[in-house]
């Protein structure tokens, strides 16, 4: 009968702590090296997004405080909506401003998220294709000790988060930073009574992401070990479909796939 089919690998792995998270870490970076100006290129322009998109909301401002101040004297002066002294042609030098800033700011986003594209794929296909030297080079011993689905599941699954990881959360750490940096300074050229009072919520913030983030870790490598499970069985039975119909465990199968 097929390997797989032994009781001892029909038990789901349990999800284990990363051992040398930061080494790994390191080893991921290191794949960026040959690509290196990628991503200095796609840092910049997502500075650049940043930029243009915190100093929108400031024009925005002025364009509200103008629009207010024609009010305000409209309402002095007794004079009907339609006759309040509101500056337009302000206001709309204002709004051009403003689409223009977000419309750069739009553009380098993009530039930003083809070159991360880029480079994200070009890391993955290196680490797959080292994956496959690697498969080579081990022992026969090695297959017949390991899950072939979890083996797929790192091929494929693993491999595209790696790919997500590096796509969105790599750039975004740097946006995030950047663009907490520039609503700050915003933030105190506005108003510093009101700056702090904003602040007072990040380490509320903070507690609540130290409470949920270890346990939302452990669920990832759960699921992850799950779905090399549930890659595994899908590969046993495929492969071992004649197996399965002399033996009548088809029904069986099924709910262990379920």
């Amino acid at each position: 009968m097929h390997n797989g089919f032994a009781p001892h690998l029909r038990q789901r792995s349990k999800a284990e702590k990363a051992q040398n998270f930061w080494g790994t870490t390191w080893r991921l970076l290191r794949y960026l090296k040959p690509w290196h100006w990628l991503l200095f290129l796609s840092i910049t322009f997502a500075i650049a997004a940043v930029i243009f998109s915190v100093s929108a909301p400031k024009i925005l401002g002025e364009a509200t405080t103008t629009i207010y101040a024609g009010v305000k004297k409209g309402r002095a002066m007794g004079v009907t909506m339609s006759r309040w002294p509101i500056d337009f042609h302000k206001v709309g030098h204002f709004a051009v401003q403003v689409l223009i800033l977000y419309g750069c700011s739009a553009i380098f986003s993009l530039l930003q998220q083809l070159l991360t594209t880029q480079l994200a794929q070009r890391v993955v296909y290196t680490l797959r294709r080292d994956l496959k030297q690697k498969m080579r080079r081990l022992p026969v011993s090695f297959y017949d000790t390991h899950d072939h689905g979890d083996i797929m599941s790192r091929m494929v699954n693993d491999m595209d988060n790696v790919a997500a990881t590096l796509q969105q959360g790599l750039i975004q750490i740097v946006t995030s930073a950047f663009t907490f940096i520039g609503v700050l300074v915003l933030m105190l050229t506005i108003s510093l009574r009101l700056t702090l009072v904003a602040l007072i919520t990040i380490p509320i913030g903070m507690v609540i992401v130290g409470v949920i983030s270890p346990k939302a870790q452990r669920l990832f490598a759960k699921q992850q070990a799950t779905l090399g499970a549930i890659n595994n069985q899908v590969e046993e039975t495929y492969t071992g479909q004649q197996v399965v119909k002399r033996f009548g465990d088809e029904q069986r199968e099924q709910q262990r796939l379920e």
